[in-house]
């Protein structure tokens, strides 16, 4: 039985093509660790904002130097507790966009419930981020052996 000329067919790039690929795979690599970089910071910058209110602390520079000291000595549990919260807000923003406004919205019913759907996101946008500062409190205070009070 012979074969179809699909299957002699070979997947060869030309240089350029190559080029545009390669180009393309540095680029989401940089982009990456961009976001990585700056979830880090994002990171760092929240345990300084804990320490500073906790510990009572006057300088923010110090503040932020105690931050990268409880990332790196905490890993697991700054990370995942980040992440966690990461994963709920994406979820969140995914189902903002598909209830999202849009031209679809002619009629007055549909006007007020988009509106109030936008208001909700926004609540639960401020519960999202209120929930990681408490979370991170807590984790900030455990890792002491305090409790909050």
């Amino acid at each position: 039985m012979p074969r179809p000329r699909c299957y002699e067919a070979r997947f060869e790039l030309d240089p350029q093509h190559a080029a545009a690929l390669n180009f393309l795979g540095y680029s989401l690599a940089v982009y990456a660790l961009t976001a990585m970089l700056l979830t880090l910071i994002h990171m760092i910058f929240g345990y300084a904002k804990v320490a500073t209110v906790v510990e009572d602390r006057r300088s923010m520079i110090l503040a932020a130097f105690r931050g990268a000291l409880f990332v790196v000595r905490h890993p697991i549990g700054t990370c995942g507790q980040y992440c966690g919260v990461l994963l709920l807000s994406a979820a969140l923003l995914g189902c903002y966009f598909w209830l999202a406004p849009g031209p679809g919205q002619a009629t007055t019913t549909a006007v007020v419930l988009v509106f109030f759907c936008s208001q909700a996101f926004l609540i639960l946008k401020l519960f999202m981020r209120l929930s990681l500062l408490g979370g991170q409190i807590e984790l900030f205070l455990t890792s002491k052996g305090q409790r909050i009070r």
